[in-house]
């Protein structure tokens, strides 16, 4: 029993450690193969795939052929972040390292003239020697940098022929970079022109070994062209592009299509070279030769930068300037273009052609002047065109010239005259040709033909032909435009009055309606007299009380003039008087003379009456007047240093003239209450009624500038005198140039016509408008109007 027992307990103490023995076998395997598992996984994500991992109980080996040193660390490194070091066992080994290549053996030699520069790596066999040898055939005293390595290793197949040709091109090219490299040679250089590059390339090629292989860039420079120019012509035989050049072949390309565009056929070349004057030659070109196109003819020269736009034959002046005009606009910056006509040529008897050149102008009735024909340049356009707008002004002269290179000398001399004389007569026209100048038309003066012919006998030599008829008429309505601007809107005025008057409500000042459009009419013409002074008065007859005719004369007057100043009339000064029956026309005693002793009249007031006014009440006169006196003459001084300038036959005042204008109306606003007249002067060039104008808005500008100064308490007027009073003489430059002026006179009060200020002054100018003799018969039942 107890041997069993014995025996039971050694089978079941055999079978637990048999079990224990298996189950702890199992756990290491399985410990084991996870271990080796996660160090697999480590190393692959770390691009160390190559390294092996056996795991033995806790002892994990890392094995395997590392490529390098660095790949070695990096495994072992991920392995210790896994596994206790303790327990890592290295048994790696690192792969040994590739023998190294032979150097790659390569030369490059740079010469120019007597400097070399040795770059590169060769075998060491005596590769110095040699090239400094190359170099004593080559010439005397070479200058070497020398920045070549050698290495001991033996020269690689293809090293020696390629060598020895180098080494011969180094004597043969002065200016060379020579690369050399085992069967294949290299060659840049420059030479003087493309027959040299043409020839040094042949040479090369036929000196070639065998086994080496040559590649070559040799470069010649562009010439220079000089000058660089494009001359295209369109005419009835058809286009040609004479002369064209360009930088680049693109360029060229560019210039020839747009010569084939405007009509030029067959094969055309450009000479390709340096010297084009802007990086912009290729649209000046093609820009040209399009105008030619769209003129259906002509020619376009460009030399550098002057440029030449000839029209053709058929062409109208206007629309030739027109052409020219365009293009020169759209011309790069820095090209000058001269637009030209064609000779003008006239067929003699026999049929031959002569040049015949012609110069036109045709003065209008209404002074307006066109000129038309051949100038040499543009120098002389703008120099006519100067001279025409100082005679006939700036706003008249229309110009349509131009440019003939081939006009005979003294031309401009003759044309010159030519307008000058034409300004001396009130319509016609001129002609100029190189034998003759014809000048026919009227005058306005008995003895115009007289005096353009002594004026063209003085100035012009050859034939001349003057045939101006004496217009009585027109010297008339001359005379009269000739007058000051005031003077004429009063007589317009008078007239105004005379057609139709002023009719008001019966016993009131009230305006009737139907009489607005002569209130319009008067403000028209008011308008064309800035600066002026009118005077409103109303008038009646002796019926009824004579204090009540006295109001409503003034209440008339007063309504006219609100009426008036409703037209908006900002530059004339209107004032309103009543006179009641105190200046009858007619008698008193019959229904029509009532009817025209009732009126409006508006008078012209003399200027100096508002000097008169300018004395303040209490103010000594003579004490004034002296303050006023020394105010005119520093205004005087001021005028003398420095004249107000205007632009050639305009009215416009210079931008250079603003500081004198203010210096005036600093001296202005000392003596307050005075009145001024500012005085337009001409001298005698052109025609009188130009003249006349042109200074009567020259004065208005100066006023109207003066007005701008701020000078409330001052009067300004201004009139013209054309050439009426010069100060020196006409005859000379520096006496015509005295002779235009502007000056500011003070305006003195006339004792005598101070005590009769009530009265109508003698200069004054009445304006009378009698009503309808219809109203008599209505004057008994009213009274008076």
């Amino acid at each position: 029993m107890r041997l069993r027992a014995i025996s039971f307990a050694l089978i079941a103490l055999g079978g637990a450690a048999f079990g224990a023995w298996t189950l702890a076998g199992a756990a290491t395997d399985f410990f084991e193969r996870r271990t080796e598992t996660e160090a697999a996984a480590a190393l692959g994500a770390a691009g160390q795939g190559w390294a092996r991992v056996e795991a033995d109980g806790l002892t994990v080996t890392l094995a395997g052929l590392a490529p390098d040193e660095a790949s070695r660390l990096r495994a072992v490194e991920i392995l210790r972040q896994l596994v206790d070091p303790r327990r890592l066992a290295e048994e790696l080994t690192v792969k040994a390292a590739d023998p190294l290549a032979p150097p790659p053996f390569a030369i490059e030699i740079l010469r120019n003239m007597a400097e070399v520069s040795l770059i590169g790596l060769a075998p060491d066999d005596g590769i110095r020697d040699r090239i400094d040898k190359a170099l004593s055939a080559a010439g005397p005293g070479a200058t070497v940098t020398d920045m070549l390595e050698t290495a001991a290793e033996p020269a690689p197949a293809g090293w020696e022929p390629s060598l020895a040709f180098a080494l011969d091109l180094l004597v043969d090219l002065p200016r060379a970079k020579i690369s050399i490299a085992p069967g294949r040679v290299t060659v840049l250089a420059a030479v003087d022109s493309d027959a040299g590059r043409t020839e040094l390339e042949a040479r090369l090629r036929e000196a070639v070994p065998e086994g080496v292989t040559l590649e070559t860039e040799i470069s010649a420079p562009r010439p220079v062209i000089a000058p660089f120019a494009v001359d295209f012509a369109l005419d009835g035989t058809g286009a040609r592009l004479a002369a064209c050049s360009a930088e680049t072949p693109e360029a060229a390309e560019a210039i020839v299509t747009a010569a084939r565009a405007a009509g030029l056929e067959g094969p055309q070349d450009c000479a390709i070279g340096l010297g084009a004057p802007s990086l912009d030659w290729q649209e000046v070109a093609t820009l040209g030769i399009e105008t030619v196109g769209a003129l259906g003819g002509g020619r376009f020269a460009v030399r550098d930068t002057r440029a030449t736009l000839t029209g053709p034959a058929s062409a109208k002046p206007e629309d030739l300037n027109a052409a020219g005009k365009t293009l020169a606009a759209r011309l790069p910056a820095g090209y000058d273009l001269r637009t030209v006509t064609p000779p003008r040529m006239e067929a003699r008897p026999d049929g031959t052609p002569v040049y015949a050149p012609r110069f036109e102008a045709r003065l209008g009735a209404d002074g307006s002047v066109e000129l038309a024909g051949a100038l040499h340049d543009t120098r002389s356009q703008a120099a006519v065109a100067s001279y025409a707008a100082a005679l006939f002004g700036h706003d008249r002269v229309r110009t349509v010239t131009v440019i003939d290179p081939e006009l005979p000398d003294g031309w401009p001399g003759r044309v010159l005259a030519g307008i000058e004389a034409l300004a001396e007569i009130k319509e016609g026209s001129l002609q100029v040709t190189p034998t003759a100048l014809t000048l026919t038309g009227r005058g306005i003066e008995a003895d115009a033909d007289a005096r353009v012919e002594a004026l063209l006998a003085a100035k012009v030599s050859g034939e001349t032909l003057v045939d101006v008829t004496f217009d009585v008429e027109a010297a008339s309505l001359a005379a009269a435009a000739a007058r000051p601007a005031p003077e004429r809107c009063a007589e317009e005025i008078a007239a105004i009055l005379a057609n139709e008057a002023i009719q008001f409500r019966a016993g009131s000042s009230e305006i009737e309606p139907a009489s607005q459009g002569v209130i319009a009419a008067i403000a028209d013409v008011l308008r064309e007299c800035p600066g002026a002074e009118f005077e409103v008065g109303g008038h009646s007859d002796s019926s009824g009380d004579e204090a009540a005719n006295q109001r409503l004369s003034e209440a008339r007057a007063t309504a006219v003039v609100a009426a008036l100043r409703a037209e908006d009339l900002p530059l004339v000064m209107l004032t309103s008087r009543g006179y009641g029956a105190a200046h009858p026309l007619a008698g008193n005693e019959t229904p029509a003379g009532r009817t025209r002793n009732r009126r409006i009249e508006i008078l012209l007031v003399d200027p100096t009456k508002a000097a008169e006014a300018a004395v303040e009440p209490g103010e000594d006169p003579a004490a004034a007047a002296g303050k006023a006196q020394a105010c005119a003459e520093e205004i005087a001084a001021i005028l003398q240093s420095g004249a107000v300038e205007f632009g050639l036959g305009s009215a416009e005042i210079v931008p250079e003239s603003a500081g004198l204008l203010a210096a005036v109306a600093e001296t202005m606003r000392t003596c307050p209450g005075a009145s001024f007249e500012i005085g337009g002067h001409t001298d005698s060039r052109g025609r009188a009624e130009v003249n006349q104008q042109l200074s009567e808005k020259r004065a208005e500008a100066v006023r109207e500038a003066l007005a701008g100064e701020d000078l409330p308490d001052i009067t300004l007027v201004s009139r013209g005198y054309g050439a009426d009073r010069p100060i020196a003489d006409n005859d000379t430059a520096e006496g015509r140039m005295r002779n235009r002026r502007i000056e500011i006179t003070l305006l003195e009060p006339d004792p005598a016509q101070a005590e009769t200020a009530d009265e109508t002054a003698p200069d004054d100018v009445a304006v009378a408008g009698p009503k309808a003799e219809a109203e008599a018969e209505a004057e008994a039942a009213h009274g008076p109007q």
